[in-house]
């Protein structure tokens, strides 16, 4: 549902069991600019905070949730920031 009320016309996700970190940020906004390059209007993408089975020393879900906001909460004026307009948690 939430990807119908963004409009978008394709989906792409990221998923990931560590916090999200500017380097991810930046793969998942040149992925963004691609599907832009090969036509899509308004991909959208879904950020996928990995909720199941991790390891033991992973960080944990809620601290990787927080962590995720805060990447939104960002934008795209900061570096390691996404666009909440085009991105489902």
């Amino acid at each position: 549902e939430e990807f119908k009320e963004k409009g978008a016309d394709t989906v792409y996700a990221f998923q990931t069991r560590n916090p999200t970190h500017a380097g991810h940020a930046y793969l998942m906004r040149s992925a963004g600019e691609n599907l832009k390059k090969e036509g899509y209007k308004n991909p959208v993408l879904w950020l996928s905070p990995l909720g199941g089975w991790t390891k033991e020393d992973d960080v944990p879900l809620d601290v990787r949730v927080n962590q995720h906001e805060e990447v939104l909460n960002s934008g795209l004026e900061h570096p390691g920031g996404l666009d909440p307009a085009t991105t489902v948690m």
